[in-house]
């Protein structure tokens, strides 16, 4: 079924709607995902929706890939070029636990399309940062599969960038791998400057990159106003 952009929310709410906003009806679990070996918690309707943000087009791009309609999914998001609302889509679509392997039928069916591999990099991405946690700190024996996951996950992403030379979506993923392994200034300045000659202003891709001159990763207060 097709998805009408004009019901799109594009404020993530991450907590119950507030008043005055009506529910969203609960979508039912695609029998294939299901049996795709995730967990409970990842494939209820409730967690489908609240990790689409409540937003209905985004709900329901999840529930297409939990369907394997990966035709659908790529015709709607042809049409969504804004670079802030592609990437709200990208992460809706990207933020399952586990490894995800079902994504890998998508890079398969479709290998020379950027946006499998944009989709799957970016939840390869979310995949790493459970390894590790959100923490302050890294615990050591989680270090190793934390930076496997990235690894494979910036293999995507290039091959992403590579296939659509005009989306900025995966520079900003690959900025946040960046912070993750903390890239030495050369990689770290090429993904920023690769990022701004495709979207200037993108205001994703500036968070990442000002995130690391914070304090919390490899920076200072002098250094992020200096």
């Amino acid at each position: 079924s097709s998805i009408n952009p004009t019901m799109s929310i594009l404020t993530r709410r991450r907590a119950n709607p507030p008043d005055g906003v009506p529910p969203v009806a609960a979508l039912p679990v695609s029998p294939w995902l299901a049996a795709a070996g995730e967990s409970e918690l990842n494939n209820s309707a409730v967690a489908n929706i609240d990790r689409a943000g409540y937003d209905p087009a985004a709900t329901q791009l999840r529930e297409q890939l939990g369907h394997r309609d990966f035709a659908a999914i790529e015709a709607f998001m042809a049409t969504v070029v804004e670079p802030e609302r592609r990437i709200f889509y990208i992460e809706a679509l990207s933020n399952w636990d586990g490894q995800a392997g079902f994504l890998d039928h998508w890079v398969e069916q479709s290998p020379e399309q950027a946006l499998p591999w944009l989709v799957r990099g970016a939840q390869r991405v979310h995949h790493g940062w459970q390894a590790r946690g959100h923490g302050l700190t890294v615990a050591p024996a989680s270090v190793p599969a934390f930076l496997e996951r990235l690894r494979v996950a910036d293999r995507d992403l290039s091959r992403a960038a590579h296939l659509d030379r005009g989306d900025p979506t995966a520079y900003v993923m690959m900025l946040r791998i960046s912070k993750g392994r903390g890239d030495e200034a050369p990689e770290r300045d090429l993904r920023w400057q690769l990022l701004r000659e495709r979207d200037p202003l993108n205001r994703r891709g500036h968070d990442e990159w000002l995130a690391m001159f914070c304090s919390r990763w490899y920076g200072s207060q002098e250094a992020i106003f200096g």
